[in-house]
């Protein structure tokens, strides 16, 4: 995970980056070391087709949620494809 950082977020703390890479890992339940930046929560990381049972993007968008409302964001106007742009938009001090 530190040569993911280094290499794409080296402007993120790291503390702040390891937070929300294994939050993004608990949530679709895939170890961290496995995800990319560029995996989408659609595809890569999303759930199994034909289980209808509660799925990983309930929990991912429980914590976009979570995440817009502590930051104050409007969560209807956050648009979260990938674990780039899940990183990038939630990186910044609450």
């Amino acid at each position: 995970m530190e040569q993911i950082h280094d290499r794409f977020y080296p402007e993120i703390d790291m503390c702040r980056f390891l937070e929300l890479w294994k939050e993004i890992a608990a949530v679709v339940a895939v170890p961290p070391e496995l995800i990319r930046p560029t995996d989408s929560f659609n595809v890569e990381l999303g759930p199994v087709k034909g289980l209808e049972i509660h799925s990983e993007m309930d929990d991912l968008e429980d914590a976009v949620l979570h995440r817009c409302l502590s930051l104050g964001l409007d969560s209807r106007k956050i648009n979260v494809d990938t674990v780039d742009d899940y990183v990038k938009l939630f990186c910044v001090d609450k």
